[in-house]
C-alpha cells in the first residue's frame, strides 16, 4: 500500500497542480518545454498550498488526500474535451532526454533507497518538513525558505508516516532530472548543440558530485530552478523561434515563476529573482520588454516576497535569528577576501574540475562576444561565483546552484558561435569560388588588345614591304 501512496505523492508534487494550472492559464507550450512548465507550476503550487493551509490552520480538517482527489476531478473536467488529442514530442529531444535520465538512474541508483544522511538534510531540511507535516510552524529556520521541506512534508502527509524518510529522499532526484529535461527541450527548437553540450556537461557534473545530487539538500534544487528561469528567458528571445507574442509572454512568465521558485528554495536563488526583470529588459529592449519586465517583477514579488517579509518580521520581533554573520565571516577562520578567493580556487582545482573550468572559461569568453548568453553570464554566473568565493567558499556545495546554468550557457554560446562562424565561412568560400570562376571564364581583355596590336603592326609591315618592292 505504501508504494501506490508514494506514487500518488510524486504525482501531487510534480504533475497534478501544474497540469491543472497549465489548462486554466491557457498555456500554449508543447513537448518537453510544456513538461518543464507543468513541473514548475506544480512545485510552486504545492509551496503556496502548504503555506496557505498553515496560515488558515485547515491542515487538520482539510486532509491533503481530499485536495488531491479534488484536483483529479477538476483535471477530468478541464481536459474532458482534449483526452483524445495526440501528444507529440520530437524524436531527438525525447531520445536525448531518455538517454540522460537512464544515465542519471545509473549514477544515483546505488545511493537509493536510503534515509537522509547529510548534516543539513537531517538537522534542517527534514526537521522543518516534520514540523510542516505536523501542522506546526517550523522553528529556527534562520530565514531559510521552505520549498524543499514543503515537498518532503507532502510525501509524509500522503503516505501517512513521517518516519519513512526512504520515501521522501527520492524527491531529490526530480531536480537533476529537471535539468536534463530542460536541456533536451532545446533540441525540439533546433538548438541541437545547446542540448547536446548542456546534457553532456551536466552529466559530467553529476558524475563528479553524485552524492550531492541525492543528498536532500537545497543546493541542487536551487540550481535546477535557476537554469529553468534562464532557459525560458533565452528561448523566449530566440530569433529562430516563429513570431508568436502569446508564447513569448508565456515563456517569460514561466521564467519569472521559476525564478521565484528558486528564491523560495534557497537564498542563492534570490540573485536570479532580483536580476530576472533586468535580464528581460536587456533581452527585449522595447516597450514590450518593459511591460514583460514589470509583469515578471510583480510575479516574483507575489510568490517570493511573503516568506522573506515574514522572516524579517520574526527577526525583528526576536522570534528568529540570522546566521549570515556566522556563514560569511566566522566560518572563514579569519581569512581576508583575497585569501578566501585563493581558497575558493583551491576548492575547484583540487577536485578534478580542471577540464570543466577550461570548457566554461573558453565558452563563456566566446559567449560574452558572440551570444545573447552574455547577459546571464555577466549578470548571474560570474557575480554568483564571485560572491561564493568572497563569502560562501567555506563549502564547495554552495557553488552548486551556478553549475547547471553554467553548463547550459556553455552549450548556448557554442551554438551561437557555430551559427555565426559557419555562415560567414560559407559566404567567404562562395565569394572565392565566384572570383575563381570569373577568372577562369572571363576573357583577358588586355591580352586581346595586345594580340590585335601585334596583328595590326604585322599587316602594316607586310604592306610597307610590298610597297618597297
Amino acid at each position: 500500500m505504501l508504494f501506490p501512496l508514494f506514487l500518488l505523492s510524486l504525482l501531487q508534487l510534480l504533475v497534478l497542480p501544474g497540469l491543472l494550472l497549465h489548462r486554466l492559464l491557457g498555456l500554449r507550450l508543447r513537448g518537453l518545454e510544456s513538461t518543464v512548465g507543468i513541473v514548475i507550476l506544480s512545485l510552486i503550487g504545492n509551496y503556496v498550498l502548504m503555506h496557505a493551509l498553515m496560515v488558515a490552520p485547515l491542515l487538520r480538517t482539510v486532509h491533503l488526500p481530499w485536495i488531491v482527489a479534488a484536483e483529479t476531478v477538476a483535471l477530468g473536467i478541464a481536459y474532458r474535451d482534449r483526452l483524445r488529442d495526440p501528444v507529440t514530442v520530437p524524436l531527438i529531444g525525447l531520445g536525448l532526454m531518455l538517454i540522460g535520465l537512464a544515465l542519471l538512474a545509473w549514477l544515483v541508483g546505488p545511493e537509493l533507497p536510503s534515509v537522509f544522511t547529510s548534516n543539513d538534510a537531517v538537522l534542517s531540511w527534514n526537521r522543518w518538513a516534520l514540523s510542516w507535516a505536523a501542522d506546526e510552524a517550523p522553528e529556527r529556520t534562520v530565514m531559510y525558505p521552505q520549498l524543499v521541506p514543503n515537498l518532503y512534508a507532502v510525501v509524509y502527509l500522503l503516505v501517512g508516516d513521517p518516519t519513512l524518510q526512504v520515501l521522501a529522499k527520492p524527491v531529490a532526484i526530480a531536480f537533476p532530472a529537471l535539468i536534463l529535461v530542460i536541456c533536451a527541450a532545446q533540441a525540439e527548437r533546433g538548438r541541437l548543440i545547446t542540448a547536446g553540450v548542456a546534457t553532456v556537461v551536466a552529466l559530467g557534473v553529476m558524475v563528479l558530485l553524485r552524492k550531492a545530487f541525492v543528498s536532500g539538500d537545497a543546493d541542487v534544487p536551487a540550481g535546477a530552478l535557476v537554469l529553468v528561469a534562464i532557459a525560458f528567458a533565452l528561448t523566449a528571445r530566440d530569433a529562430a523561434d516563429p513570431s508568436d507574442p502569446v508564447v513569448l509572454r508565456q515563456r517569460v512568465w514561466l521564467g519569472a515563476v521559476a525564478a521565484a521558485t528558486a528564491a523560495v528554495t534557497k537564498q542563492a536563488g534570490l540573485l536570479v529573482a532580483v536580476v530576472y526583470p533586468g535580464l528581460i529588459l536587456l533581452l527585449f529592449p522595447s516597450r514590450c520588454g518593459r511591460r514583460l519586465a514589470a509583469q515578471s517583477a510583480g510575479l516574483i514579488a507575489v510568490l517570493a516576497l511573503p516568506w522573506y517579509a515574514y522572516s524579517l518580521l520574526m527577526l525583528y520581533l526576536g522570534e528568529e535569528h540570522s546566521n549570515l554573520g556566522y556563514l560569511m565571516y566566522d566560518l572563514h577562520a579569519g581569512r581576508s577576501i583575497p585569501e578566501r578567493l585563493v581558497h575558493a580556487a583551491s576548492l575547484i582545482t583540487g577536485h578534478s574540475w580542471h577540464w570543466l573550468l577550461a570548457v566554461f572559461g573558453l565558452l563563456f569568453a566566446v559567449g560574452v562576444f558572440v551570444s545573447r548568453a552574455r547577459w546571464p553570464i555577466l549578470l548571474i554566473v560570474l557575480p554568483y561565483t564571485l560572491l561564493w568565493g568572497c563569502f560562501w567558499s567555506y563549502a564547495q556545495r554552495n557553488l552548486y546552484p551556478a553549475l547547471p546554468v553554467a553548463a547550459f550557457l556553455a552549450g548556448w554560446a557554442l551554438e551561437d558561435l557555430v551559427r555565426r562562424v559557419l555562415p560567414a565561412a560559407q559566404a567567404t568560400l562562395d565569394r572565392l569560388r565566384e572570383r575563381n570562376r570569373g577568372a577562369l571564364l572571363a576573357p583577358d581583355t588586355g591580352a586581346l588588345e595586345r594580340d590585335q596590336l601585334f596583328r595590326h603592326l604585322e599587316r602594316r609591315r607586310l604592306v610597307n614591304a610590298d610597297e618597297r618592292k
